[in-house]
C-alpha cells in the first residue's frame, strides 16, 4: 500500500504550500538547482528536464514500472510568492519505507526552508500511513542536508559504499 494516492496533494501551513507544480513555473523552479545542487543529487542539466517533467505530473508511478511511486512537490512561499525549492517522496511497492528529500535555491539555503517544508511532508506522510518508515540520503560531504535530516529527528544509520549516508527516523 503507498501512502500516497495518484492525485498529488497539496499540504500546507500558514508559510509554505507543498503543490504540484505548474507548467508557467518551469523557469523559476529550474532557478532553485544550481551546479552544486546537481552534484548532491549526482544529476546533470539535461537530467534535470526529465525532473521537472515528473514534477508537471505530480505523482510519478511509471519510472519503472508499478514498482515505485515519486511524489514532486514545489515549496511554495505564501509570503513572497514565489516556488523556492522542491520536496520528494519515493516509496517502494510492499515496503514500508518512504525516502524523502528536498532542495532550497542558493539564496534561500540557510533559512530553515528545507527543514520546514520536509517537516511538513514527513508529518502528511505520517498522518496517511503512521508506521511507514522515513529515511533519507545525501552525500557523506554535504553537511548542510545531514543538519536538516537531524533537524527533522533523522539520524545517522549506514555509510553507503556509493559515498552517500543514510538517515532514519528513529
Amino acid at each position: 500500500m503507498y501512502a500516497f494516492s495518484p492525485t498529488p496533494p497539496m499540504i500546507e501551513n500558514s508559510r509554505w504550500r507543498l503543490r504540484p507544480l505548474y507548467p508557467n513555473e518551469v523557469a523559476a523552479f529550474k532557478a532553485t538547482h544550481d551546479d552544486e545542487t546537481l552534484r548532491w543529487n549526482q544529476m546533470t542539466f539535461v537530467q534535470l528536464d526529465t525532473v521537472v517533467e515528473r514534477h508537471l505530473r505530480g505523482v510519478v508511478d511509471p519510472i519503472v514500472g508499478p514498482a515505485r511511486r515519486l511524489v514532486c512537490l514545489a515549496i511554495f512561499d505564501k509570503l513572497h510568492g514565489q516556488i523556492v525549492g522542491d520536496v520528494i517522496a519515493l516509496q517502494f511497492a510492499g515496503k514500508n519505507e518512504i525516502y524523502i528529500g528536498y532542495n532550497v535555491a542558493a539564496e534561500k539555503r540557510g533559512q530553515g526552508i528545507a527543514a520546514q517544508a520536509a517537516g511538513l511532508l514527513i508529518e502528511h506522510i505520517l498522518r496517511l500511513q503512521p508506521d511507514a518508515r522515513i529515511l533519507s540520503r545525501t552525500l557523506g560531504d554535504n553537511r548542510n542536508s545531514r543538519r536538516v535530516m537531524e533537524k527533522l529527528g533523522l539520524r545517522h544509520e549506514a555509510d553507503e559504499a556509493d559515498g552517500k549516508v543514510r538517515y532514519a527516523k528513529a
